[in-house]
Parts: C-alpha cells; sequence; structure tokens
C-alpha cells in the first residue's frame, strides 16, 4: 500500500505532466485529508503562478516543403552516385577492351561481343523465370 508520501508525489507530477489524476490517486485524495490538503493548496498555488502559454503556430507547408526538398536533395545525390560508378565501370571497360585489343586479341573480343548479344536475349529470361519458379516455391 502506498504511503501518503508516494501520494503527494505522484500529485506534484500530475502537476508537473498533464495534471491527470489516476482513479487511485483521485479515490486517495478524497478519503485523506493531509492529501487532499496538500492538493487543494497545490492547484492553488499552481493557478496563481500559471502564465499564459505562448502558443506556436506550426507551419505545416513549410514543413512539408522542407522535407521535400530534403527528398530531391537526397534523390540527386544518388542520381549522382549511381551515375559516377556507371561512368568509372565504362571507363575500366573500354580500357580492358583496349588492352585486349593492344594484345592482339581483337577478333577473340569480336567473337564474344557477337556471343553476348546473340546469347544474352535468351539467357535473361531464362534466368528470371528459373527464379521466379524457385521463389514460388
Amino acid at each position: 500500500m502506498k504511503t501518503c508520501d508516494a501520494y503527494q508525489e505522484e500529485i506534484m507530477d500530475s502537476f508537473d505532466e498533464t495534471f491527470y489524476l489516476s482513479d487511485d490517486l483521485a479515490k486517495h485524495i478524497e478519503n485523506c485529508p493531509s492529501c487532499s490538503i496538500f492538493y487543494k493548496q497545490l492547484k492553488a498555488l499552481n493557478e496563481q503562478l500559471e502564465m499564459p502559454k505562448p502558443s506556436i503556430e506550426i507551419d505545416q507547408d513549410l514543413i512539408q516543403n522542407a522535407v521535400i526538398q530534403g527528398r530531391k536533395i537526397s534523390e540527386t545525390r544518388s542520381v549522382i552516385r549511381n551515375n559516377i560508378a556507371f561512368i568509372l565501370l565504362a571507363i575500366l571497360v573500354f580500357i580492358l577492351a583496349g588492352l585486349v585489343v593492344g594484345l592482339g586479341y581483337g577478333m577473340a573480343l569480336i567473337g564474344l561481343q557477337i556471343i553476348i548479344v546473340f546469347v544474352s536475349p535468351i539467357i535473361i529470361p531464362v534466368t528470371i523465370v528459373r527464379q521466379l519458379k524457385g521463389a514460388r516455391q
């Protein structure tokens, strides 16, 4: 069972936060003269000290515009990162192709490209279908 000190702490907490009294606390205040006096004194003091609280207007449009701009910046950065990665990969492929041609394997490179051009349209759909069948099982 709670002591009056515990209930008085709870009364003070209710004034600090939400001004909500639990059913248990409200019943105790009704039945306990000491806590009832404490509650009434604290309530009177609170009314004397209460100052008008400034209302802060929140501009939802301003917040929404800031969020939209943040998303645009994030998307732009992502696109830039992807473009840089693609450019670096393309440069690497061209350098490797140049090295292969420079070493005298130009005909082999052309043959490989022809195989890729004709086989990829067949292999890619087959691979996708297999993955979808595997995912269903």
